[in-house]
């Protein structure tokens, strides 16, 4: 953290104290009223209506405080510095809640909408809202492209494309024709494990039959 030269040599568990309670006996008068400008100038941060920057300097160098622009810049940074350094959260979570914050602003701006112009003031924040969830969101795992593409599909008969041992043609016909079937059924079953050419097998004996 680098603050100046107020707060410099102080223990930052001295401050985190002070502000977690309220005070604290071990540090300097002039510490602890240099303190409550850090907290009112963080409670200014918080709120929508203080303006910019700017704003806050003039504020600072104005009555009652009267600080110098020189000191009103420091004050402005060092609690910047004290309050908006995350330790413990990660920026996903920070954009998340910078995101939510400007879509409550969205729906207040449309609530208090006089003209067409508020509408369309809404419509950025919430896309500016989206951009913020969407930048610090992690990286989604990538996956291979062709996991995605087309697949072509074959199908075969063929023993040797399956890793399997293909079984010789010859010692198949000779077991089909070794089976006591009729001749069309012996020539389907050549057909069907390769051996002949595919063909046309009609059942002339039954369609005989049906049209007596």
């Amino acid at each position: 953290m680098n603050l100046s030269n107020e707060l410099d040599g102080v223990e930052l568990e001295l401050i985190e104290e002070y502000f977690t309670k309220g005070e604290s006996e071990s540090l300097p008068e002039e510490l602890l009223q240099y303190l409550d400008l850090m907290q009112l100038m963080a409670g200014r941060l918080l709120r929508w209506d203080t303006g910019t920057r700017k704003n806050h300097i003039k504020f600072f160098t104005a009555e009652p405080y009267k600080l110098s622009k020189y000191k009103a810049e420091r004050l402005y940074h060092n609690t910047i510095e004290f309050f908006y350094i995350e330790k413990e959260t990660s920026l996903e979570a920070y954009g998340n809640y910078c995101a939510q914050r400007l879509e409550s602003l969205a729906i207040a701006t449309v609530e208090m909408a006089s003209d067409e112009k508020a509408f369309k003031v809404a419509g950025q924040l919430i896309k500016d809202a989206m951009e913020m969830r969407a930048k610090y969101r992690p990286a989604e795992a990538a996956y291979p492209e062709e996991l995605f593409g087309k697949k072509t599909v074959i199908y075969s008969d063929n023993k040797k494309l399956l890793g399997e041992e293909s079984q010789d043609r010859r010692e198949i016909a000779r077991l089909i024709d070794s089976w006591e079937v009729p001749e069309q059924e012996r020539l389907r079953l050549r057909s069907e494990a390769g051996i002949d050419n595919p063909k046309l097998i009609l059942d002339v004996s039954s369609r005989t039959t049906k049209s007596k």
